[in-house]
């Protein structure tokens, strides 16, 4: 497994440039991936989705995972066939990135949030930490 490295929103503005995830994850970890291939994938227009397991709780105490694969179809029969690991990578990339945007962008709303409730006290409903 290759996680991305944290990043925070300065870091991301401070380092304008294309994201390359084979370069800019963080040291590989060895894991093992637990998943049933009997399973029917969850089909979008181009990414299939399987559920499984890691054998250790890597990004979060949750050993659960979705497992991503892009998929062409044929002419000919209308199947789905999964794309090549070096395509695979080159697909997802834009999603990794987009990924890496969203959290940056959440830890700004925490940030505020914790700020705003060390002024003004604690809200008076409960405030989800995803």
């Amino acid at each position: 497994m290759y996680p991305t490295s944290g990043v925070t929103f300065h870091s991301l503005i401070k380092r304008s440039r294309t994201f390359d995830a084979t370069k800019e994850s963080a040291a590989p970890k060895a894991v093992t991936l637990m998943f049933d291939p009997r399973e029917k994938p969850i089909y979008g227009a181009f990414k299939q989705a399987l559920f499984g397991r890691l054998n250790e709780a890597i990004l979060s105490k949750s050993t659960s995972v979705v497992i991503k694969q892009c998929f062409y179809s044929t002419n000919v029969m209308g199947n789905r066939v999964v794309h090549d690991n070096h395509t695979q990578i080159t697909k997802l990339t834009a999603e990794i990135n987009c990924l890496r945007w969203a959290s940056a962008l959440m830890g700004l709303v925490y940030d505020f949030v914790t700020s705003f409730t060390e002024e003004h006290g604690p809200a008076p409903f409960s405030i989800p930490s995803m």
